[in-house]
């Protein structure tokens, strides 16, 4: 139950009116409804220190409101009403702890309408009829849209057709797993995932597949199954409780889809459908929505608000009645709807929008990084703005360039949208699974303008890596030597090789020398292989050394101690000091150890998985028997990824000797205990 809370005079705004502000009060669970029920409830929200729920996996993205209520003037008014505005709460954006989104319901006062710098054109942006299409591109943008074509972002969200769908669905593949069976079958001439134990048979009817590259996941409806008929999962297609991992063409386990648990805390396939709405909680980044949807969906909002170059005001209430007339009453004031209601209209109605039919199309297109283009499809000599433009956005800025141009806050804002959220983190903040790359940039030196600037440096922009019509691709393709040249583009000072020896204290060339190796090294989960975080820091961080996780230093060395790596940054840049002896000896159980040994007896689970990455891929076989006890790890994931890499890296599958890595702990035993046989020496105390 929402809690009394008393007013509090927060600011005065423009006209002397008082800005009073309220909290509210963690919502309750959202109910199960039919698509298009009208009725007002509440929703879903975390609160503080909370477990979040299924789909939302981000400490640094909370589902809060502020009701803001300013007693102003609006448009046209004469004396002073309440004018209510939601912007979610206890969130900070991350760029300026200024700027903010805020959902104005009752009207949008006269100072923020004055304060819009003029539009640069006479056209949206952001409505579902300003979208022209993909194919609206082609024809003056062929290459661009060839690119795109075979990009994985082409394939995030896809009908389910034998085009997009990479698995056999014969009958001839089957997953064994905590004592069931799931099999991809074809009933009825249409994909189905079934799963069976004890007797209780599940069918799920494959309507659309989520990725392309390393996985593919399937979105569908239960059709057959003990769950009533009434049952969301017959009516609100889920994501499916197994997938399939395209390198090894065999059935696995879904991951990723909530907080990764180890396997006593991990869903049961086959104890019921997944509860994962796939369109309600996380396909608004797989998919082309119009901008303005994006903007009042719950998630998305929170999402603008923290990561927005600049505090935009929206006047939502305006915007529903004209694109979405079915979600509001138009013939009620929207004074008259009470905040709780506002807040149902959002959580219910609204996120039920984003469906395959209200989407402008599946998978992530030009338009989702462009916005809608009809307006530059009809006169080409307007160029596509780069932030939101309607007459229901009212962004702040000194110029029309500063709000819509083409420079690298609103570059960086595009790729923010989808790639920023939150994950599991390292010591020093570092997220430890993909998808988050800006949340993890603007932690470091080099997104941050004012970091940048304070260096005498220009604020980098994704695009600077990545060209975003291109897909990367099963491997990074570009070689040491070109990624080198992307950072000594700015700092300049190391285009010498001179100057890149006395700086890293390594041979020029060599890997201890190259950039990235040092300040963004591959720490990061990345589906099936480490890949590079994206916050830029010095390998010095004390956070990482003294807590004992993967630095810089050790994934590379990692058969030296940590007193060695401690030594030798005191030598090169004068770090020594700053560690604390006592965190040193509390983390580091054996001080005299070698590191790459003591990450693999971590207790955090992606510090495990660092370790033994690095281990494997230097061929490090005097690790063997922490990386064998890997295939015994209590986290699905990691035996995954051992798995896969001692068929890569040694030329050994653990398959071979009845080993697989979805097995319960009792089943492992044996199959590990022959690979122990195999591999270590008989005189091996393991």
């Amino acid at each position: 139950m929402r809690p009394s809370l008393q007013p509090e005079v927060k600011d005065e705004a423009s006209d002397g009116a008082e800005t009073v502000v309220w909290q509210a009060a963690p919502l309750a669970p959202e109910p199960e409804s039919e698509p298009g029920d009208s009725s007002v409830s509440s929703a879903r929200s975390l609160t503080p220190g909370s477990e979040p729920p299924v789909g939302v996996s981000s400490p640094r993205e909370g589902h809060y409101e502020n009701e803001r209520s300013v007693l102003a003037s609006g448009s046209g008014s004469g004396a002073p009403r309440k004018m209510r505005a939601l912007v979610p709460a206890q969130r900070k954006n991350v760029l300026d702890p200024a700027n903010e989104v805020k959902l104005y319901w009752d009207g949008v006062p006269d100072d923020v309408r004055a304060a819009r710098p003029k539009q640069p054109h006479d056209f949206s942006n952001i409505r579902h009829g300003d979208y022209a299409g993909a194919e609206s591109c082609r024809e003056c943008h062929e290459d661009k849209h060839a690119d795109w074509w075979t990009h994985s972002h082409r394939l995030m969200n896809a009908e389910a057709t034998d085009e997009t769908v990479v698995a056999d669905f014969s009958g001839g593949l089957s997953l064994e797993y905590l004592g069931g069976a799931a099999r991809f079958e074809t009933i009825d001439g249409k994909r189905h995932v079934t799963t069976e134990r004890d007797g209780v048979r599940r069918e799920y009817e494959v309507r659309r597949t989520i990725g392309s590259r390393f996985f593919q996941y399937y979105v569908g409806l239960l059709r057959e199954g003990p769950e009533p008929g009434s049952h969301p999962a017959r009516r609100i297609e889920e994501v499916l409780p197994v997938g399939y991992w395209i390198e090894t063409k065999e059935i696995v386990p879904i991951v990723h889809v909530d907080l990764e648990k180890p396997d006593s805390e991990r869903y049961d396939p086959f104890t019921g459908p997944t509860k994962m709405g796939y369109d309600r909680q996380c396909s608004s980044c797989h998919t082309t929505v119009a901008a303005g949807d994006w903007m009042m969906q719950v998630g998305s909002s929170s999402r603008f608000h923290v990561l927005t170059p600049r505090t935009v005001s929206f006047h939502a209430s305006k915007y529903l009645s004209e694109e979405h007339p079915d979600l509001v009453d138009t013939n009620e004031a929207p004074s008259a709807v009470s905040t709780q209601g506002v807040i149902g209209i959002l959580r219910n109605r609204v996120n039920e929008k984003l469906t395959r039919d209200h989407a402008v199309s599946l998978g992530v297109s030009c338009e989702t990084c462009h916005l809608g283009c009809a307006g530059h499809v009809k006169d080409k000599s307007k160029l596509p703005p780069f932030f939101p433009l309607d007459a229901t956005i009212y962004p702040e800025g000194a110029s029309a360039e500063e709000v819509w141009g083409r420079h690298s806050a609103n570059q960086n804002w595009i790729c923010s949208r989808c790639h920023a959220g939150g994950r599991p983190q390292y010591a020093n903040g570092m997220d430890t699974w993909n998808s988050t790359e800006y949340s993890d940039a603007v932690e470091g030196f080099c997104y941050d303008a004012g970091k940048a600037a304070a260096r005498g440096m220009k604020q980098l922009t994704c695009i600077h890596c990545h060209d975003p019509h291109k897909g990367i691709g099963k491997k990074w393709s570009r070689t040491p030597r070109e990624d080198d040249a992307s950072c000594v583009a700015c700092h300049q000072q190391f285009e010498a090789s001179s100057a890149v020896v006395a700086h890293t204290h390594h041979p020029a060339g060599s890997e201890g020398s190259r950039c990235m190796n040092c300040h963004m090294p591959k720490v990061n989960e990345g589906m099936q292989d480490m890949v590079r975080t994206h916050v830029i820091s010095n390998p010095t961080d004390p956070r990482m050394i003294e807590a004992n996780q993967p630095n810089a230093c050790n994934l590379c060395h990692l058969d030296k101690p940590i007193d060695w790596t401690v030594q030798r940054l005191a030598e090169w840049y004068g770090a020594g000091g700053q560690y604390n002896s006592a965190k040193l000896a509390a983390n580091y159980p054996k001080r005299a150890g070698a590191t790459g040994e003591g990450y693999l007896a971590s207790p955090n689970e992606a510090v495990r998985l660092a370790g033994s990455e690095a281990l494997f891929k230097q061929g490090a076989r005097w690790a063997m028997p922490g990386l064998i006890d890997m295939l015994d790890d209590p986290f699905l994931i990691n035996r995954q990824f051992t798995q896969k890499n001692f068929r890569r890296e040694f030329g050994v599958d653990p398959r071979d000797y009845g080993y697989r890595f979805t097995m319960t702990s009792t089943e492992r035993q044996e199959p590990i205990q022959r690979l122990r046989k195999a591999l270590l020496p008989a005189d091996s105390p393991d």
